[in-house]
């Protein structure tokens, strides 16, 4: 009943899928879609669900977006080279700007 985009590591998929709550057991894959695009269309088309990250991006008539709150975090890391390029470099600082300013303690 799961639409899946192919993905790299089978971690990142047993992630998006939970299956550490389904005692690594992974739930049916009914569609691998080749894009973003094509999984969206998908799912519209009542082959399946998916989770994204990106709902506020992707809109669609016919589509629904819940929010999962009670899933856990995930880390995500920025790999660079030691001397990155500028454009690089500034995506790096302008990720760590954003971060810190989500992330700070409100002040009163």
């Amino acid at each position: 009943m799961w639409v899946v985009l192919p993905t790299g590591p089978r971690g990142l998929l047993d992630y998006w899928l939970r299956c550490d709550h389904r005692d690594g057991q992974p739930p049916p894959v009914v569609h691998e879609a080749a894009t973003f695009e094509a999984e969206l269309q998908a799912v519209a088309s009542g082959r399946g669900i998916s989770i994204t990250t990106a709902a506020r991006y992707y809109t669609r008539p016919g589509l629904a977006f819940p929010v999962i709150t009670d899933a856990p975090w995930c880390t995500v890391a920025i790999a660079q080279s030691p001397q990155p390029q500028p454009t690089a470099r500034h995506f790096a600082h302008l990720t760590q700007h954003i971060i810190s300013a989500t992330t700070a303690a409100p002040t009163d």
